[in-house]
């Protein structure tokens, strides 16, 4: 096999499945997936700052580091020749790096409409610990990164609409990720 590394980026809003339709491509295919809220995260814990939610860890990375260091920091987990989903890239500037940087890229939007994804966001906050009223206002305000959002979607090789049927999501991962080795 080449020493090429291929990335399969894979983005869309808060609450569409993203981290689901990853695991099921990563468990079908070669390619290993890296979540990039996680890698944000470790960082930020080796270099001594802690969050009490998940939904808190981007906007207090950016915050304390800036744009400029998400790349550096999710790429710091790619090695040379692998085969990586990238789960959960949301702003346009780390989006076109890891087109600039990398030879072979994908990207896929996972969309849903904004009812379907306002509740799972409130059920993943909820589930994260937050009280019902204060997960409700955050799911309610939910994207902050919509315009960032737009971009990347734009530029997209493969939008996926989720309609809310987790099953359905699931075999469409399937699909996408028994043909990725394929059509790479």
């Amino acid at each position: 096999m080449d020493n090429i590394t291929r990335l399969v980026i894979i983005t869309g809003f808060t609450g569409v499945g993203k981290t689901t339709f990853c695991q099921v491509v990563s468990e079908v295919s070669k390619f290993e997936d890296i979540n990039t809220g996680y890698c944000l995260k470790k960082f930020m814990e080796a270099e001594g700052l802690k969050t009490q939610h998940k939904f808190e860890i981007g906007r207090s990375f950016l915050n304390t580091y800036g744009e400029e260091t998400v790349f550096d920091v999710i790429n710091g987990w790619i090695k040379p020749g692998g085969t990586y989903i990238l789960d959960g890239i949301r702003l346009f500037s780390t989006y076109t790096l890891f087109k600039q940087n990398y030879e072979k890229v994908k990207t896929v939007f996972i969309d849903a409409n904004e009812l379907s994804r306002t509740k799972r966001y409130y059920e993943w906050l909820v589930k994260d610990g937050l009280d019902s009223d204060h997960a409700l206002q955050i799911a309610m305000k939910q994207e902050e990164y919509y315009d960032e959002l737009i971009k990347i979607r734009d530029s997209s090789e493969i939008i996926i609409n989720n309609t809310g049927n987790l099953e359905e999501l699931k075999f469409q991962a399937f699909a996408f990720g028994k043909n990725l080795s394929y059509s790479f």
